[in-house]
């Protein structure tokens, strides 16, 4: 299988953001800069007009909206007394690492295939991270294993609410694998969440499609904005819908300065039990 290098390339832009682009921080993401390497790094610090171009400031956009929304979903359901917060495809987010130590009371469980864990496991180890005692690992194949079962043999308990992130991950996946993930987590209990990101049939990027062909990753399906939405619904959970993105440019772009803008495509969907 191999680790994502797409998700190495998410975690670049969210380093990137923090030392190149200007305020108000998106994501204060103030762990990752821990878990890369100092030849990374260093790279970026040399390569600063690249990551300053139109083409690059849309990706990172993306990438870091896709995440500030999904944590400020994860802050108002912990709020509210949600204890379980599942990341589904973790990668290289940082979310449980930040989280975690801030709120003791509840689990944080990420969920991804072996070998992705395991490097992210030896970058954690490299670096002067602790990992909390609050966060769990759960290695999964979303195409062919049980879901459920992994989840309840790790301690997920579906009698409860939760939150799931779901982040950049569905484009990987077959249509039914995709469909029988939602059915799962749709089986929380009511007012459970989760946040999600798909490839858009209407309006994909071709190019960010072939730059993740190149690295090995191949887009596997997609989904107009209406079938996600009734996909979501179809499965059990209580509302599937669209975000809007005037939602987002008022919550996050208001007020921006640098060249970072709206991105074009949010492809960005909620369902709610």
């Amino acid at each position: 299988m191999g680790f994502s290098l797409t998700a190495y390339g998410v975690a670049l832009h969210r380093y990137v953001h923090l030392i190149y682009d200007e305020s108000p921080i998106i994501v204060d993401d103030d762990v990752i800069e821990r878990l890369l390497n100092d030849d990374i790094k260093r790279n970026v610090m040399n390569t600063r007009e690249k990551y300053l171009t139109r083409e690059m400031c849309a990706l990172r956009a993306h990438v870091l909206i896709r995440s500030r929304f999904t944590e400020d979903v994860i802050t108002e359901a912990i709020k509210k007394g949600t204890d379980q917060v599942i990341i589904l495809g973790a990668g290289l987010d940082t979310c449980s690492l930040r989280f975690a130590p801030k709120h003791n009371e509840v689990k944080f469980y990420e969920i991804d295939k072996p070998d992705s864990q395991a490097e992210k496991k030896r970058l954690i180890g490299q670096s002067d991270i602790r990992l909390p005692g609050n966060v769990v690992f759960i290695p999964t194949d979303f195409e062919d294993e049980s879901l459920k079962d992994r989840m309840i043999e790790n301690g997920i308990e579906f009698r409860k609410k939760a939150v799931i992130s779901w982040l950049g991950v569905t484009m990987y996946l077959s249509k039914e694998a995709v469909k029988e993930t939602l059915a799962v987590c749709a089986k929380f209990q009511k007012e459970s969440k989760i946040v999600l990101t798909y490839a858009n049939s209407e309006n994909g990027s071709k190019r960010i499609e072939q730059r993740a062909a190149a690295a090995g990753e191949l887009w596997m399906s997609n989904f107009s904005d209406q079938e996600i939405s009734e996909l979501i619904a179809e499965v059990g959970f209580r509302k599937g819908y669209v975000v809007d993105p005037g939602t987002i440019l008022q919550r996050y772009f208001v007020e921006r300065h640098d060249n970072l803008r709206m991105p074009r495509r949010l492809n960005i969907a909620v369902g709610e039990t």
